[in-house]
């Protein structure tokens, strides 16, 4: 379960997470001091994390032309020697399309969690926030690192990993 939890966490991707958790964490801090703030804050958050959500769905989309250029190109050479576009590389990219699609809902779980932190200033029902709270982890535990592999191309390899990661992958 370490392991698991070490796999998840060392991921840039994570750690970028983990940090904007870090930071709700401290909008709830500061909502006992001053709740015009911490409702700003809450609606900035789920503002980004809409965007972030967006921007992983893009991605996965990206991934599923991706996936649709290979079979074109297997369509136009069927009887080459080796493929172009061969099922290790569809599976690798299957694989990336679904990570990015949880990406996409730990966001939208993440916005929904803001959206609860800013009611909650004229709320009397913080169990909203626990349960967003509830549903963000759960959907952090179903995340995976993404795969890397030279056979992706270096446009969506360039999207998906790090820099220091696509210079390792060539």
């Amino acid at each position: 379960m370490a392991k698991r939890i070490w796999q998840i966490l060392s991921s840039p991707l994570s750690r970028c997470f983990l940090v904007i958790l870090c930071l709700l964490g401290s909008i709830v801090v500061m909502s006992c001091r001053a709740s015009e703030d911490s409702a700003a804050a809450a609606k900035q958050l789920a503002t980004t994390s809409a965007d972030l959500g967006d921007y992983y769905s893009a991605m996965a989309q990206i991934v599923t032309a991706d996936i649709a250029l290979g079979d074109l190109q297997n369509s136009l050479l069927p009887h080459a020697d080796i493929l172009p576009f061969p099922e290790s590389n569809r599976a690798l990219l299957n694989t990336t399309s679904s990570e990015l699609q949880k990406r996409a809902d730990l966001a939208k779980a993440l916005q929904g969690l803001s959206n609860a932190f800013s009611n909650l200033n004229g709320s009397t029902a913080p169990t909203d926030a626990a349960n967003a709270a509830s549903t963000l982890g759960t959907e952090l535990t179903t995340l995976k690192a993404l795969p890397q592999s030279s056979g992706a191309p270096l446009a969506v390899l360039h999207y998906l990993c790090p820099p220091q990661s696509v210079t390792q992958a060539n």
